[in-house]
Protein backbone atom coordinates (compact mmCIF):
# COMPACT_ATOMS: atom_id res chain seq x y z
CA UNK A 1 0.00 0.00 0.00
CA UNK A 2 3.02 2.01 -0.58
CA UNK A 3 1.45 4.12 -3.69
CA UNK A 4 -1.67 4.37 -2.15
CA UNK A 5 -3.21 7.79 -2.15
CA UNK A 6 -6.99 8.55 -0.78
CA UNK A 7 -8.25 11.97 -2.82
CA UNK A 8 -11.13 13.65 -3.62
CA UNK A 9 -12.55 12.67 -6.80
CA UNK A 10 -11.78 15.25 -10.13
CA UNK A 11 -14.35 15.60 -12.86
CA UNK A 12 -11.67 13.12 -15.10
CA UNK A 13 -12.49 10.40 -12.80
CA UNK A 14 -16.13 9.97 -14.26
CA UNK A 15 -14.95 7.04 -16.94
CA UNK A 16 -12.94 5.41 -14.26
CA UNK A 17 -15.94 5.39 -11.55
CA UNK A 18 -18.86 4.96 -14.29
CA UNK A 19 -16.59 1.22 -15.15
CA UNK A 20 -15.64 0.73 -11.27
CA UNK A 21 -19.46 0.80 -10.40
CA UNK A 22 -20.88 -0.92 -13.28
CA UNK A 23 -18.08 -3.72 -12.43
CA UNK A 24 -18.99 -4.38 -8.49
CA UNK A 25 -23.10 -3.19 -8.77
CA UNK A 26 -23.91 -4.73 -12.37
CA UNK A 27 -26.54 -1.94 -12.43
CA UNK A 28 -27.40 -0.23 -16.07
CA UNK A 29 -25.83 2.91 -17.32
CA UNK A 30 -28.62 5.37 -17.32
CA UNK A 31 -28.47 4.50 -13.63
CA UNK A 32 -25.07 4.97 -12.82
CA UNK A 33 -25.17 8.36 -15.29
CA UNK A 34 -28.26 9.94 -13.53
CA UNK A 35 -26.00 9.39 -10.44
CA UNK A 36 -23.26 11.05 -11.30
CA UNK A 37 -25.52 14.01 -12.57
CA UNK A 38 -26.92 14.21 -9.36
CA UNK A 39 -24.01 14.13 -8.06
CA UNK A 40 -20.87 14.51 -9.48
CA UNK A 41 -17.60 12.81 -8.76
CA UNK A 42 -15.76 16.45 -7.55
CA UNK A 43 -18.56 17.13 -4.87
CA UNK A 44 -19.63 13.30 -3.63
CA UNK A 45 -16.74 10.93 -4.47
CA UNK A 46 -13.82 10.05 -2.51
CA UNK A 47 -10.91 7.51 -4.00
CA UNK A 48 -7.75 5.56 -3.55
CA UNK A 49 -5.47 5.65 -6.48
CA UNK A 50 -2.77 3.13 -6.54
CA UNK A 51 -0.36 2.90 -9.20
CA UNK A 52 -2.24 6.18 -11.07
CA UNK A 53 -5.09 4.48 -11.35
CA UNK A 54 -8.73 4.35 -8.90
CA UNK A 55 -8.76 0.92 -7.25
CA UNK A 56 -11.34 1.85 -4.43
CA UNK A 57 -14.09 4.57 -5.07
CA UNK A 58 -17.06 5.70 -2.28
CA UNK A 59 -19.21 8.37 -1.69
CA UNK A 60 -20.64 10.88 0.78
CA UNK A 61 -23.86 11.90 -0.02
CA UNK A 62 -24.57 14.88 2.34
CA UNK A 63 -27.81 15.32 5.17
CA UNK A 64 -28.57 16.77 8.09
CA UNK A 65 -29.73 14.69 11.10
CA UNK A 66 -32.13 16.21 13.63
CA UNK A 67 -32.32 14.57 16.83
CA UNK A 68 -34.91 13.83 19.30
CA UNK A 69 -33.25 17.48 21.56
CA UNK A 70 -33.94 19.34 18.75
CA UNK A 71 -30.03 20.09 17.87
CA UNK A 72 -29.15 19.40 14.11
CA UNK A 73 -26.06 17.79 12.81
CA UNK A 74 -24.05 17.62 9.65
CA UNK A 75 -24.61 13.87 8.28
CA UNK A 76 -22.95 11.72 5.44
CA UNK A 77 -24.97 8.57 4.05
CA UNK A 78 -21.91 6.37 2.95
CA UNK A 79 -22.76 4.98 -0.37
CA UNK A 80 -21.42 2.45 -3.28
CA UNK A 81 -18.33 1.61 -1.50
CA UNK A 82 -16.44 -0.38 -4.45
CA UNK A 83 -13.24 -1.97 -5.30
CA UNK A 84 -11.26 -3.06 -8.51
CA UNK A 85 -11.27 -6.81 -8.37
CA UNK A 86 -7.93 -6.69 -9.77
CA UNK A 87 -6.87 -4.79 -6.49
CA UNK A 88 -8.72 -6.52 -3.79
CA UNK A 89 -7.33 -7.51 -0.90
CA UNK A 90 -5.09 -4.67 0.07
CA UNK A 91 -7.21 -2.67 2.26
CA UNK A 92 -7.99 -0.13 0.19
CA UNK A 93 -11.62 0.15 0.80
CA UNK A 94 -10.90 -0.27 4.79
CA UNK A 95 -8.01 2.47 4.52
CA UNK A 96 -10.54 5.01 2.79
CA UNK A 97 -13.45 4.17 5.28
CA UNK A 98 -10.84 4.99 8.20
CA UNK A 99 -10.19 8.11 6.36
CA UNK A 100 -14.34 9.26 6.09
CA UNK A 101 -14.26 8.22 10.00
CA UNK A 102 -11.41 10.12 10.96
CA UNK A 103 -12.40 13.06 9.56
CA UNK A 104 -16.10 13.42 10.27
CA UNK A 105 -14.84 13.17 13.43
CA UNK A 106 -12.81 16.28 13.55
CA UNK A 107 -15.45 17.77 11.74
CA UNK A 108 -18.52 16.61 13.77
CA UNK A 109 -20.27 14.93 10.98
CA UNK A 110 -22.17 12.02 11.66
CA UNK A 111 -21.47 8.77 9.10
CA UNK A 112 -23.85 6.53 8.51
CA UNK A 113 -25.12 3.73 6.00
CA UNK A 114 -27.75 1.68 4.45
CA UNK A 115 -26.08 -1.76 3.62
CA UNK A 116 -27.86 -3.74 1.65
CA UNK A 117 -26.46 -7.47 2.49
CA UNK A 118 -26.55 -8.27 6.53
CA UNK A 119 -22.77 -9.30 6.25
CA UNK A 120 -21.59 -5.93 5.31
CA UNK A 121 -22.47 -4.48 9.15
CA UNK A 122 -19.43 -6.21 10.73
CA UNK A 123 -17.14 -5.07 8.23
CA UNK A 124 -18.59 -1.92 8.46
CA UNK A 125 -17.91 -1.80 12.13
CA UNK A 126 -14.62 -2.93 12.03
CA UNK A 127 -13.00 -0.35 9.18
CA UNK A 128 -15.34 2.61 11.03
CA UNK A 129 -17.05 2.07 13.99
CA UNK A 130 -19.94 1.95 13.26
CA UNK A 131 -22.84 0.44 15.84
CA UNK A 132 -26.02 -1.02 14.66
CA UNK A 133 -29.10 1.03 15.01
CA UNK A 134 -32.10 1.00 13.39
CA UNK A 135 -34.49 -2.71 12.78
CA UNK A 136 -36.63 -3.40 10.51
CA UNK A 137 -38.47 -5.79 8.29
CA UNK A 138 -39.43 -5.57 4.62
CA UNK A 139 -43.32 -6.61 4.62
CA UNK A 140 -44.79 -8.74 1.93
CA UNK A 141 -48.29 -7.56 1.24
CA UNK A 142 -51.05 -8.60 -1.35
CA UNK A 143 -53.80 -6.60 -2.73
CA UNK A 144 -57.12 -6.86 -1.66
CA UNK A 145 -59.77 -5.56 -4.73
CA UNK A 146 -63.15 -5.09 -2.53
CA UNK A 147 -61.19 -2.47 -0.19
CA UNK A 148 -63.08 0.67 0.64
CA UNK A 149 -62.55 4.17 1.08
CA UNK A 150 -59.20 3.86 -0.04
CA UNK A 151 -57.25 7.48 0.02
CA UNK A 152 -56.04 9.37 -2.95
CA UNK A 153 -52.66 8.70 -4.90
CA UNK A 154 -51.25 12.01 -5.97
CA UNK A 155 -47.32 12.21 -7.55
CA UNK A 156 -45.36 14.93 -6.54
CA UNK A 157 -42.16 16.35 -7.44
CA UNK A 158 -38.82 15.97 -5.39
CA UNK A 159 -38.57 19.38 -4.10
CA UNK A 160 -42.61 18.36 -3.06
CA UNK A 161 -41.75 15.38 -1.24
CA UNK A 162 -39.39 17.27 0.73
CA UNK A 163 -41.63 19.26 1.78
CA UNK A 164 -43.97 16.87 2.79
CA UNK A 165 -41.25 14.63 4.36
CA UNK A 166 -39.90 17.18 6.56
CA UNK A 167 -43.71 18.43 7.64
CA UNK A 168 -44.35 14.53 8.66
CA UNK A 169 -41.02 14.08 10.70
CA UNK A 170 -41.14 17.35 12.41
CA UNK A 171 -40.23 17.34 15.74
CA UNK A 172 -38.72 13.85 15.65
CA UNK A 173 -35.14 12.14 15.23
CA UNK A 174 -35.05 11.62 11.72
CA UNK A 175 -32.08 12.37 8.78
CA UNK A 176 -33.44 15.16 6.36
CA UNK A 177 -32.31 14.08 2.58
CA UNK A 178 -30.67 16.53 0.19
CA UNK A 179 -32.17 17.96 -2.46
CA UNK A 180 -29.25 15.72 -4.52
CA UNK A 181 -30.51 12.75 -3.14
CA UNK A 182 -34.39 13.01 -3.43
CA UNK A 183 -33.95 14.02 -7.05
CA UNK A 184 -31.91 10.87 -7.70
CA UNK A 185 -34.81 8.91 -6.45
CA UNK A 186 -37.16 10.87 -8.45
CA UNK A 187 -34.70 9.68 -11.22
CA UNK A 188 -34.91 5.97 -10.16
CA UNK A 189 -38.54 5.84 -10.00
CA UNK A 190 -39.29 7.35 -13.32
CA UNK A 191 -37.11 4.54 -14.32
CA UNK A 192 -38.83 1.62 -12.84
CA UNK A 193 -42.84 3.18 -13.31
CA UNK A 194 -42.76 4.28 -9.97
CA UNK A 195 -42.81 7.97 -8.57
CA UNK A 196 -42.76 9.68 -5.31
CA UNK A 197 -46.25 10.64 -3.90
CA UNK A 198 -48.62 12.31 -2.01
CA UNK A 199 -50.81 10.00 0.24
CA UNK A 200 -53.57 11.07 2.84
CA UNK A 201 -51.68 13.08 4.84
CA UNK A 202 -48.41 10.88 4.41
CA UNK A 203 -45.52 10.67 1.72
CA UNK A 204 -44.40 7.85 0.06
CA UNK A 205 -41.94 6.58 -2.26
CA UNK A 206 -42.69 3.81 -5.29
CA UNK A 207 -40.62 1.45 -7.51
CA UNK A 208 -41.60 -1.10 -9.54
CA UNK A 209 -39.83 -4.23 -9.59
CA UNK A 210 -41.60 -6.13 -12.13
CA UNK A 211 -45.31 -6.54 -11.43
CA UNK A 212 -44.22 -6.01 -7.43
CA UNK A 213 -44.44 -2.59 -6.22
CA UNK A 214 -41.57 -1.96 -4.28
CA UNK A 215 -42.34 0.98 -1.34
CA UNK A 216 -38.91 2.38 0.12
CA UNK A 217 -40.20 4.55 2.20
CA UNK A 218 -44.09 5.05 3.79
CA UNK A 219 -44.49 8.31 6.36
CA UNK A 220 -47.29 10.20 7.78
CA UNK A 221 -50.13 7.63 6.59
CA UNK A 222 -52.16 4.60 7.74
CA UNK A 223 -49.87 1.80 6.67
CA UNK A 224 -53.08 -0.75 5.42
CA UNK A 225 -55.36 1.46 3.53
CA UNK A 226 -52.34 3.57 2.24
CA UNK A 227 -50.21 0.40 0.61
CA UNK A 228 -53.59 -0.56 -0.77
CA UNK A 229 -54.51 2.82 -2.02
CA UNK A 230 -50.76 2.44 -3.70
CA UNK A 231 -51.52 -1.25 -5.04
CA UNK A 232 -54.75 0.45 -6.97
CA UNK A 233 -53.12 3.62 -8.00
CA UNK A 234 -49.76 1.39 -9.74
CA UNK A 235 -52.27 -1.72 -10.90
CA UNK A 236 -49.95 -4.15 -8.98
CA UNK A 237 -50.79 -6.96 -7.27
CA UNK A 238 -48.14 -7.30 -4.29
CA UNK A 239 -46.21 -4.62 -2.56
CA UNK A 240 -42.79 -4.91 -0.29
CA UNK A 241 -43.05 -2.34 1.88
CA UNK A 242 -39.79 -1.18 3.79
CA UNK A 243 -40.53 -0.36 7.77
CA UNK A 244 -38.25 0.24 10.42
CA UNK A 245 -39.19 -0.44 14.11
CA UNK A 246 -37.42 -1.19 17.10
CA UNK A 247 -38.99 -4.66 17.15
CA UNK A 248 -38.25 -5.93 13.64
CA UNK A 249 -35.70 -9.12 12.17
CA UNK A 250 -33.67 -7.05 9.48
CA UNK A 251 -30.88 -4.46 10.31
CA UNK A 252 -31.25 -1.43 8.42
CA UNK A 253 -28.46 1.13 9.52
CA UNK A 254 -25.91 2.06 11.47
CA UNK A 255 -23.98 5.06 12.17
CA UNK A 256 -20.94 6.36 13.74
CA UNK A 257 -20.46 8.06 16.16
CA UNK A 258 -23.08 6.54 18.60
CA UNK A 259 -23.13 9.39 21.03
CA UNK A 260 -24.14 11.83 18.86
CA UNK A 261 -27.63 10.20 17.49
CA UNK A 262 -30.38 8.08 18.91
CA UNK A 263 -31.39 4.80 18.53
CA UNK A 264 -34.73 5.50 16.86
CA UNK A 265 -33.72 8.16 14.42
CA UNK A 266 -35.25 7.73 11.01
CA UNK A 267 -32.62 6.91 8.72
CA UNK A 268 -34.82 7.32 5.69
CA UNK A 269 -34.60 6.43 2.34
CA UNK A 270 -32.14 3.80 0.85
CA UNK A 271 -30.95 3.76 -2.84
CA UNK A 272 -29.93 0.20 -3.37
Amino acid sequence: MSDMRIRRAAAADLPALTRLWQTAFGDPPELIGAFYHRFPPETAAWVVEAGGNVATAAHLLDGRLHTAGGAVLPCAYVYAVSTDTAQQGHGYASALMQRFAADADASGCVLYTLPAEASLYAWYRSVMGTTQTARGERLHITREPDMQRLPDVQRVSAQEYAALREQVLHGSAHVELSAALLAFQADLCDMCGGALVRIADGCAVVERDNERLVIKELLGADTLPAVQALLTAFGAPDAQLCVQRPDGAQTLAAYRPFSCADPDVLWGLYLD
